[in-house]
């Protein structure tokens, strides 16, 4: 009986000694945790480990860890860089999965997607060309490619819910009046050698200095108002940007406002948003709502296909541009090798044909002709 008792215990003791394992053989406690008891190896006889996966990193449905299978597409179709199998883009779907992987926060976020794909400077993205394809095929497929990242600049919108924005109440005409102003926001940023510079971010609304809405509104209404309470929510257009750069706020400055204002806006100019829409609102009304201007939206459109198409996509220079009657000029700067100065390549967009012509008139012009030919004209 106490032989029993002993080997009974025995038993027990070895039992609960034992690394654990889980329904498919794989233990999961002990020296041996991750292993499959039945193969001796990491990989059940399936191939598939402890954690569900191949050696190749995909599931049994066919998906790696981050949900892409092998051809690149998630479970709704759509790849990394947010295409699906037919080309189209799923901007918003993109920008949740990137949010999503990173781990970023929604304002860490859309700050990266603006500076990544709003850079002043773009070359609106030249792909290289492949040893094992032909001339031809490469300029196909560059056109291809430069045609999808410009719809893509087109589709990103991105929303700030913060704006200048001023309210106040004329009694005399008993209206409330809401005013949308472009704006500089300034920070200074201490850069990796210890200096601080001075960054400035311009929000401009196109062709204009503000826009103002008028509520009517009486006194005794005025009185309750809780202007504190109004917020605008600003959208801003990439593709605007892309193209037209920073000319709004430089060439409005010469060299003594420049030194007044302790910015060298070659260098430390930071950002540039084009305000494309625009809603003013508070916890119970819309009051009022800019959306995007059509028109203008297709002409910078054509003016960027246009290049993509002339194989002229790199642009060292933000364009200017001018806006008269039915009539928006585009002004490309080209850079001139081995001579003091470069030359102006003007496009018209026109608003009533939608077509863009290409001319050489400002091809000798320089900065100071092009500002007077245009003197009468809004600038962007």
């Amino acid at each position: 009986m106490k032989k029993f008792l002993i080997s009974f215990l025995s038993i027990i003791l070895l039992t609960s000694c034992a690394d654990k394992i889980d329904d498919r053989g794989f233990y999961i406690e002990g020296k041996n945790a991750g292993i499959n008891k039945i193969t001796k190896s990491e990989y059940d006889k399936e191939g598939y480990n402890i954690n569900g996966y191949n050696k190749y990193g995909f599931d049994r449905s066919g998906y790696d860890k981050k949900g892409y299978n092998s051809l690149g597409y998630d479970k709704n179709g759509i790849n990394r860089r947010g295409y699906d199998e037919k080309g189209v883009y799923h901007n918003e779907y993109r920008f949740n999965k990137m949010m999503e992987e990173e781990g970023l926060s929604f304002e860490k976020a859309k700050e990266y997607m603006v500076k990544r794909y709003s850079l002043k400077n773009t070359y609106m993205y030249s792909p290289g060309k492949s040893e094992f394809e032909t001339t031809k095929e490469y300029i196909k497929r560059a056109q291809a490619d430069q045609k999808k990242y410009l719809n893509f600049l087109i589709d990103s919108y991105f929303i700030y819910d913060s704006g200048k924005m001023n309210i106040e109440y004329n009694a005399d005409s008993q209206e409330m009046v809401f005013t949308v102003f472009s704006y500089e926001d300034t920070e200074n940023v201490k850069s990796s050698d210890g200096k601080t510079e001075r960054k400035v971010k311009h929000f401009s609304i196109p062709f204009k200095s503000k826009e103002e809405f008028r509520l009517k509104m009486n006194i005794e209404e005025a009185k309750e108002f809780d202007k504190n309470k109004v917020k605008i929510r600003m959208i801003i257009s990439p593709l605007y940007e892309a193209i037209a750069g920073d000319t709004k706020v430089i060439n409005e400055y010469g060299v003594q406002e420049k030194k007044e204002r302790n910015i060298d806006y070659d260098m430390r100019t930071d950002d540039y948003r084009n305000i494309i829409g625009y809603r003013i609102y508070d916890d119970k009304k819309v009051y009022f709502e800019s959306m995007m201007d059509m028109e203008l939206r297709e002409a910078f459109t054509k003016y960027a296909e246009t290049l993509i198409e002339a194989k002229a996509v790199e642009q060292r220079y933000p364009a200017k541009i001018y806006l008269k009657g039915d009539k928006l000029h585009f002004i490309k700067e080209e850079y001139v090798r081995n001579s003091y100065r470069n030359k102006f390549i003007r496009y018209i967009y026109d608003f009533k044909t939608k077509k863009i012509t290409r001319d050489r008139k400002l091809e000798n012009y320089t900065s100071f002709d092009i500002r007077r030919e245009y003197r009468n004209w809004q600038k962007f």
